[in-house]
């Protein structure tokens, strides 16, 4: 009976060092991003000090820098572990597809827009449902500023370094150290980290929604330039929403939400799904199978701590409003010139004098 058991393969010595240098690498990845929330509340909390003495165009430019450097150099710090160039990233490119990367930049654009404006609405919903239970999740809003002219400084600002950014560290760092040992794995790894690598719950929900279309995308075309211009029109549709929800403020915008989550989700599918057609998978050496890949990434102790991170940062942004009617800081406070109930005046009510009393 003993004998039919189908037993485990025995690895070789090089194989059981190459899987610990591919668990390795994944943690390497997801450490850099634990790293990010580090490095972004120390640069960015320093950089908000100095908001009650800089306007508002040099505050905005101070912020979004430390916010850029918080992002950008862990990964630096991991490329150049790896004792890997720079150079590279920015000038590989595909050759299958190059013939039409201009119309794929653009249906891969139009995608990510309709898709991230989708994953707002949605977000959207979902806190006006959980509202209704009592259950509410902070989520910032941007400072988009007072005037036109200081929102479209934010947007253009905020556009072009976060997608510059998070591109260079997530594609061109990560995604692409991790390609050669598993395409499927290395885009799964490097959107989880992207969609993780801050604390925002519904920049989470629009990451998860476009960061593995835009995973994908790199793999096919290998177009660093074309995934920032993919992050740009994902950051602007973000800026777009909230630009509508500054305008809408009594809710006209919420009575048009299911049209619109409806018709970006629509359309954005239709063109991500035009934009890798024909689908055909590229045979590319890859040196570990997905299993052996998914292995490691469970056995990895940084997945698990990056899930408790964002765990605890839903934790401590979701909070319930219902009164308790025991605690009597949510006691109503009187008016003014109101009597509270069992309230008892001895001179109002029986008119006594304390003068005359001694």
């Amino acid at each position: 009976m003993s004998e039919n058991k189908r037993k485990k393969p025995v690895l070789s010595l090089e194989e059981m060092a190459h899987r610990e240098q591919i668990r390795d690498l994944f943690n390497g990845v997801m450490v850099a991003t634990v790293i990010v929330w580090v490095f972004r509340f120390c640069l960015c909390g320093l950089a908000s000090l100095t908001k009650p003495v800089l306007d508002y165009y040099s505050y905005t430019l101070l912020y979004l820098l430390a916010e850029a450097v918080a992002v950008a150099l862990p990964f630096v710090i991991f490329h150049k572990g790896r004792r890997e160039e720079f150079a590279p990233i920015f000038t590989e490119s595909s050759v299958s597809d190059s013939d039409h990367s201009v119309l794929h930049c653009l249906f891969g654009a139009f995608a990510v827009f309709c898709l991230s404006f989708a994953a707002m609405e949605a977000v959207d919903l979902l806190r006006s449902l959980l509202e209704g239970w009592g259950v509410h999740t902070a989520i910032d809003a941007p400072d988009l500023g007072q005037s036109v002219l200081q929102t479209g400084y934010y947007i253009v600002l905020s556009t072009v370094l976060r997608a510059v950014t998070l591109e260079f560290a997530f594609r061109g760092i990560a995604q692409r150290a991790l390609a050669p040992e598993n395409r499927f794995c290395a885009v799964l790894v490097a959107g989880l980290s992207f969609a993780f690598v801050d604390g925002n719950m519904a920049l989470a929900v629009v990451r998860l929604a476009v960061g593995f279309l835009i995973g994908a995308f790199y793999l096919r075309f290998r177009n660093f330039w074309g995934c920032v211009l993919l992050q740009g029109c994902s950051q602007v549709s973000v800026s777009i929403w909230w630009v509508l929800r500054s305008i809408f403020v009594n809710g006209e915008l919420s009575l048009y939400s299911p049209f619109l989550l409806l018709a970006c989700f629509v359309l954005g599918v239709g063109a991500a799904l035009y934009l890798f057609y024909p689908f055909r998978y590229e045979k590319a050496s890859q040196t570990t199978s997905a299993k052996v890949a998914l292995q490691q990434i469970f056995s990895s102790f940084a997945v698990y701590l990056l899930i408790g991170l964002m765990a605890f940062s839903l934790l401590i942004t979701t909070f319930s409003t219902d009164a308790d009617p025991a605690d009597p800081l949510l006691q109503p406070t009187p008016e003014e010139g109101v009597k509270p109930p069992l309230h008892f005046d001895r001179e109002e009510e029986l008119g006594t004098d304390d003068g005359l009393n001694s």
